[in-house]
């Protein structure tokens, strides 16, 4: 026999063993790599979407504040679709308040009559305009809520005569 020959057929593989081996490893390590990932992905979700709706929330007081600030009347008669009205120039504007679906809108009709409507919140799952015991001050409350996860902004505004 020659010398080639001789070192070919004292060279082994890998027995089957050792393969199983290998596999049962490589499989442990990704295993615990997919839950490792699986947990960040689900918090960064949970963090995205909580970001998101203080954020909406956040829009939406202060769309509704804003209005109040410069307000020389608020109607609160109905806490959920308040009216505010500003006085202006040639005439008032008026500012209604109201939930559509999920969405805070405000509805902007100007003196000559002709009105406008924008989103100014998202997710709001709650909305209410309540007077305080103060007079010309009122509570804003604003719930906001997607998959399961809700916040909630609220703030005192003081009209200002």
């Amino acid at each position: 026999m020659s010398r080639v020959e001789r070192s070919l057929q004292s060279e082994r593989g890998l027995t089957l063993v050792e393969l199983l081996i290998v596999m049962v490893l490589a499989g442990l390590i990704i295993g615990v790599t997919w839950a490792v990932m699986t947990g960040a992905w689900g918090a960064w979700a949970r963090t995205s979407t909580d970001a998101a709706l203080d954020m909406q929330s956040e829009a939406g007081l202060m769309a509704v504040s804003g209005k109040m600030r410069i307000a020389s009347s608020v109607d609160a008669t109905d806490p959920e679709n308040p009216v505010i009205k500003v006085k202006g120039p040639s005439g008032d504007t008026v500012y209604s308040f109201r939930v559509e679906g999920t969405e805070l809108r405000m509805v902007t009709t100007a003196p000559g009559g002709t009105s406008t409507a924008a989103t100014v919140a998202r997710d709001v799952s709650l909305f209410q305009l309540t007077p305080t015991e103060y007079a010309g001050s009122y509570t804003i409350l604003i719930t906001c809520a997607r998959s399961g996860i809700s916040k909630t902004a609220s703030t005192q505004v003081t009209v200002r005569r």
